[in-house]
């Protein structure tokens, strides 16, 4: 397969920022060529056609999307070549941060980045010979794992960095009102009466056993603070999935074994919140607030109409209610209300 860089850059209108990427990554020396450079990362990309087995051609981008999980784990594969080599590259383009440059330079990095994720995807989905458009609901299974390959390790560390700067007073905030949190107890928060955890109330429901109590949430908790090893922003929507789930099955395991309609175990949107709150409250983890920021920055447009898009507007809205609530006056908490001024 011929594979063009510069023809690819114009099919997908690259911005031309990414440009500079090609000029300089991994090379740093004003005197090599244009053109040079041009040659050195097609050729990386072209070893795409060299590693894959492609005897038969796959339509079904989910056996495509196995394939390159498996693939993504071997380091000399190209597109980690090309990781290597792009990272090298933002790191020494864009390592003099100072308060006042931080916007600028957030809005280039942020570009190029995207841009080469745009790049990779689209010569995975040539590559394959896929029927798919790039904003097509299939393709944004290829944009998952490709944003996840760019934006790991140097470069999530950069951004988060960028992040901080720019953010450290309200961090530093964030950080106190956990602490003056952490005493809250669940009855403050606006919760439905099957949500709330209350013993008295679960008391007056026929029940076939009795069931080992545990700390309330505390699976949901375990799960917040796992997020301290998790860098890149699709494993981190990934694992707010699971924190979702967590929340949930804490919910049915409280009222395991007792006589109740199912119906009424379904929570609601402001029981969620609630209770998500209380759970970011406990955890005391609070780098939540600037891992919530990463993944908004990278989280496609499908995904913000599906369900991780819609725990991560919870999990923003909860972020900022623990900020600017008074520990001493707490007020009811409302999802819908809060989405209104978000």
């Amino acid at each position: 397969m011929d594979l063009n860089v510069a023809k690819l850059l114009m099919l997908i209108d690259i911005d031309q920022t990414f440009f500079g990427f090609f000029t300089l990554a991994a090379f740093k020396d004003n005197d090599v060529n244009f053109n040079k450079n041009i040659d050195i990362m097609a050729k990386l990309v072209k070893r795409v056609e060299g590693t894959w087995n492609t005897k038969t051609r796959v339509d079904n981008y989910k056996l495509v999307l196995q394939e390159l999980q498996t693939q993504f784990a071997e380091p000399d594969h190209p597109f980690n070549c090309i990781q290597v080599e792009f990272a090298k590259y933002i790191l020494n383009t864009y390592n003099d941060i100072s308060y006042d440059t931080i916007d600028t330079i957030k809005s280039s990095l942020l570009s190029e980045i995207r841009d080469i994720i745009k790049i990779l995807c689209f010569v995975l989905i040539k590559f394959y010979q896929l029927d798919l458009q790039f904003n097509e609901r299939n393709a944004n299974l290829f944009l998952m794992p490709v944003t996840d390959l760019v934006v790991s390790k140097e470069i999530s560390k950069h951004i988060i960095k960028l992040l901080e700067m720019k953010q450290e007073e309200e961090m530093n905030m964030f950080s106190t009102q956990l602490v003056e949190f952490k005493n809250l107890e669940l009855s403050k928060l606006k919760l439905g009466k099957y949500f709330a955890f209350n013993k008295e109330f679960r008391a007056t429901f026929p029940h076939k056993e009795d069931l080992k109590e545990g700390i309330v949430l505390s699976k949901a908790i375990r799960v917040l603070q796992k997020f301290k090893n998790i860098e890149t922003p699709n494993a981190q929507l990934d694992q707010l999935l699971r924190l979702s789930d967590a929340i949930i099955q804490e919910v049915d395991r409280f009222w395991k074994g007792y006589e109740v309609d199912p119906e009424k175990l379904i929570l609601d949107p402001d029981s969620f919140l609630s209770l998500l709150i209380y759970v970011i409250i406990k955890a005391q983890y609070e780098r939540i607030y600037i891992q919530q920021q990463l993944m908004e920055l990278f989280i496609t447009e499908v995904d913000k109409g599906s369900t991780k898009g819609y725990y991560l507007v919870t999990l923003s809205i909860a972020i900022r209610w623990i900020l600017e609530q008074n520990p001493k006056d707490i007020p009811a908490v409302s999802l819908l209300l809060s989405i209104g001024r978000h």
